[in-house]
């Protein structure tokens, strides 16, 4: 397996998918540094709290649908390029461990994403504010998401597999229109680009319009993380090894 995610990694250098895990987290707060700086150290926009719920709102909102199905795309459009697959066969490792690998792969340049992110959100504040930063909120919010996350690098790699750039983008544009109406509603649970979105309630403090949550507000009842994540846990699961299974036997036909 070792070798496999090797050779997955070997693919992606010097391609746009990586230019896209850097830049991204760098391009969220660039635009929330920007917004701090307009709104003045003296304005309640110009606040600590307000820096988050911007970057993780943006990063949530934005970036989670609509990046992960444009990498998943990245990805897809490079093994085309290499022959889509034909040459699966004579590799020594069998389709459904490549499967698997890739999903690994993309996983972790997504978890790479975060960590820019944790660490050009910490560095900004500490250059923009003199209150504490919030280290806890910060590095929660940016792992919870990564991980309730990782289930719709499956998802959108599979549909962008089966039907290509089309019907990726509009899975994910779906599930941003989808997100927007059943976050704060009951049925968050059922709806996977709700996720990230719902959990930064308890842990950043923002609902989904970017607007901060008051402390007695329903939406930052912390229960939902555990909630979330086991979710999210099973989803990633059944994704990967049903597709995986798909894929070994679409590759031996």
């Amino acid at each position: 397996m070792i070798n496999a995610l090797k050779a997955e990694f070997q693919k992606y250098r010097r391609t746009f998918a990586i230019k896209l895990i850097v830049l991204s987290p760098l391009v969220v707060v660039g635009f929330a540094t920007i917004q701090k700086l307009i709104a003045g150290p003296n304005s309640d926009l110009g606040t600590m709290q307000y820096f988050l719920d911007l970057i993780f709102n943006w990063w949530t909102l934005l970036f989670i649908p609509l990046g992960v199905a444009l990498l998943t795309i990245l990805v897809n459009n490079q093994e085309k390029k290499a022959g889509h697959y034909r040459s699966l066969n004579s590799h020594a490792f069998p389709p459904a461990r490549i499967w698997m690998s890739k999903i690994l792969v993309l996983s972790i340049l997504l978890l790479i994403s975060s960590i820019i992110l944790i660490l050009s959100t910490g560095i900004m504040g500490i250059l923009l504010s003199d209150s504490p930063i919030p280290w806890k909120q910060i590095i929660s919010g940016a792992i919870v998401t990564w991980f309730v996350s990782s289930s719709l690098i499956t998802l959108q790699l599979w549909v962008a597999t089966l039907g290509g750039v089309v019907l990726s983008i509009g899975l994910s544009f779906f599930g941003f229109i989808l997100s927007l109406f059943a976050t704060e509603t009951s049925i968050w649970w059922a709806v996977p680009w709700s996720w990230s979105l719902r959990l930064m309630g308890p842990i950043i403090g923002v609902r989904t319009n970017g607007l901060p949550l008051e402390s007695a507000d329903p939406l930052m009842d912390p229960s939902v993380i555990f909630v979330g994540m086991l979710v999210s846990c099973i989803v990633f699961i059944s994704c990967t090894a049903l597709s995986a299974l798909w894929f070994n036997k679409r590759e031996v036909r």
